[in-house]
């Protein structure tokens, strides 16, 4: 079941109103294209925000004016998150501080 918060979401921010409708009205077939609606486990995300599918290149480039903008949103905030993300320690790695210069 898909969470109600993100299918607001995408209904105000990323899909046109048709489609982000149909979704509202059946919330457990999000695997749909987001331009002509057709189901399938051949879809692909889209590569900008990862939040959206497509059957075909040729749907994706119908649907662009509508999901352009949030696109660019979603894609510069999965940006921050991957560029902000805490890197876990490398265990074998010197610890930080340490520096072996002034052994000479």
């Amino acid at each position: 079941m898909i969470p109600i918060s993100l299918l607001r979401f995408i209904n105000t921010t990323i899909l046109s109103t048709s489609y982000a409708q149909k979704i509202m009205m059946d919330s457990t077939t999000i695997d749909k294209c987001a331009a002509c609606g057709e189901e399938g486990d051949g879809l692909k995300f889209c590569n900008g925000c990862k939040l959206v599918k497509y059957c075909s290149r040729d749907c994706q480039a119908t649907h662009r004016p509508h999901h352009k903008k949030a696109c660019k949103k979603r894609a510069a905030e999965l940006y921050d998150e991957k560029l902000f993300k805490e890197v876990e320690p490398d265990v074998g790695a010197p610890a930080l501080g340490r520096c072996d210069i002034n052994k000479f």
